[in-house]
């Protein structure tokens, strides 16, 4: 297959991997609300983010070895690749015991620590049935991702994650319509990602049949595997830290809440990820090839994202608490409307976007250390900080916690790119024009949205987004000449046409 088709490929799983985890976002949890409460879809949530966490290290040692795989598979050097393949087995066999150590301890602790009515041992037996696919993969699956990835095929994992997904979501939803036994619902999970796995298997081995031979373990070919493998557990821990001090204060129902709440703004953040991940090699292969334009293309990917992210940021700053009313409705066993949780979590995602294209850029130098010291910095802060806004100020503070440590790695990340590679923007303007823009949007629609059907509200959304898109696209021609260039270029054109 050649380039250009897979492109297009690798683009439209992705892009399909982002329905259907929407698609699942927006069905399931409500369901398990209204079925079994909400208490049962907190834990449920919390072993969904820590198998996540789990995975996390997979991809700390892709990117760690992902390099040398290319270059191999370049070269056609099967030998290396079969070193590699030796290599990392081994290596992931050796992490596949901590990880199932880490998996036991962690779920009963977590289930003495929850304040909650759900018996203890569902809540250990849903922490391991939601781990125990990533262990197996541990042990003899994600080797195999990374052939894939490295040669090209990354829309081949994503199709089988897309299918496991979706399996998994219609029997779950299923079940639950039958009003099944939760530990049964919870079971389908783990034999639906052993699909998973055992599909990619089947898939590397048919491509790359000579990896079954065995190939010499040279432990230096994966040297940076601990920095690669500390920035993933660091990066996805510091959302963690949120869900155990809620856990400790306030139960597991207060959970339910904030993975709620992380839910619908994950519906939005996902178009920017999407954004990022094609974007990013763009930077990459220019500073490969020392492109002297690669200043350029920082400043055109950084007036993207901040067009993008302050879109997403103003219009979930005025739709949020209506589309929670009108998704959840009044049907649940606790209330889910906090509106200090919701702009806190808002602002907490403004410093997530704004680092977004500056993390391109370290990423692209292959400045990995850099990258793992400040989010090392960062889950320290967010725990300790989660910590004392819950005990102190409550349950809508918490996230406070998780600011702090965003706007200080935010700020790190700014200012290492500036000083140590002269690229870099003002963080505090553009945190302010943000600000501006939200705020008179936000007054512009106030009374707006009281008491909509759910056909008005779609329709003062699209009025929201399209004011939104005008004054965010308007502000970033301002900023960028590329953009100026673009917009002049498909105006003349336009014109010309006519």
């Amino acid at each position: 297959m050649n380039t250009r088709n897979r492109i297009i490929l690798t683009g439209l799983t992705a892009f399909l991997s982002q329905l259907s985890s929407i698609l699942i976002a927006l069905f399931l949890p409500k369901l398990l609300i209204l079925s079994y409460g909400s208490d049962v879809n907190g834990v449920i949530s919390a072993a969904r983010q820590f198998s996540s966490y789990l995975a996390m290290i997979d991809s700390g040692i892709a990117a760690a070895t992902c390099y040398q795989f290319i270059k191999a598979f370049k070269d056609c050097d099967t030998k290396k690749i079969k070193d590699l393949y030796s290599t990392v087995g081994k290596f992931f066999r050796n992490v596949a015991y901590i990880v199932t150590f880490i998996t036991i301890i962690f779920s009963i602790v977590y289930a003495f620590i929850l304040k909650t009515t759900t018996d203890i041992h569902l809540i250990v037996y849903i922490f391991f049935m939601y781990s125990l696919g990533t262990i197996v993969a541990f042990w003899s699956f994600y080797k195999y991702n990374l052939v894939l990835f490295s040669d090209g095929d990354q829309y081949k994992i994503t199709f089988a994650c897309i299918f496991s997904s979706l399996l998994i979501f219609f029997c779950q939803y299923a079940l639950i319509k039958l009003s099944v036994n939760i530990y049964i619902v919870i079971a389908v999970f783990p034999i639906s990602i052993f699909l998973r796995l055992l599909i990619i298997r089947h898939m590397t081995l048919a491509k790359h049949p000579y990896i079954r031979e065995k190939g010499c373990v040279d432990n230096s070919l994966i040297s940076q595997k601990w920095d690669s493998i500390t920035l993933n557990i660091a990066d996805s821990m510091k959302t963690f830290a949120p869900i155990i001090s809620i856990s400790c204060f306030f139960g597991a129902s207060y959970v339910s809440v904030y993975a709620i709440y992380e839910s619908v703004l994950h519906l939005g953040s996902s178009i920017l990820i999407m954004c990022q991940h094609g974007l990013t090699p763009l930077l990459g292969r220019s500073f490969i090839e020392k492109d002297d334009s690669a200043k350029e293309k920082f400043e055109y990917l950084y007036s993207i994202v901040f067009v993008l992210s302050g879109i997403i940021v103003t219009c979930f700053s005025v739709l949020f608490l209506n589309f929670i009313k009108i998704y959840l409705g009044t049907k649940t066993d606790v209330s889910y409307i906090y509106p200090l949780l919701a702009l806190f979590m808002i602002v907490n995602t403004w410093f997530l976007m704004v680092r977004t294209s500056y993390e391109s850029l370290i990423k692209a130098n292959g400045l990995i250390r850099e990258l793992r010291d400040g989010a090392i910095v960062e889950i320290c802060l967010a725990l300790v900080f989660c910590f004392i806004f819950a005990k102190v100020l409550g349950f809508e503070y918490t996230i406070i916690g998780v600011i702090i440590s965003s706007a200080y790695r935010t700020i790190r990340m700014a200012r290492f790119c500036k000083n140590r590679m002269e690229f870099g923007k003002k963080i505090i303007l553009n945190l302010v024009i943000w600000g501006v823009i939200t705020t008179a949007v936000v007054l512009l629609f106030k009374n707006w949205f009281d008491s909509l059907s759910i056909a008005q509200f779609i329709g003062y959304s699209c009025l929201t987004l399209i004011v939104s898109t005008i004054a965010y696209a308007a502000v970033g021609m301002l900023q960028s000449s590329l953009l100026r260039a673009l917009f002049v270029k498909r105006i003349r054109n336009l014109i010309g046409k006519k």
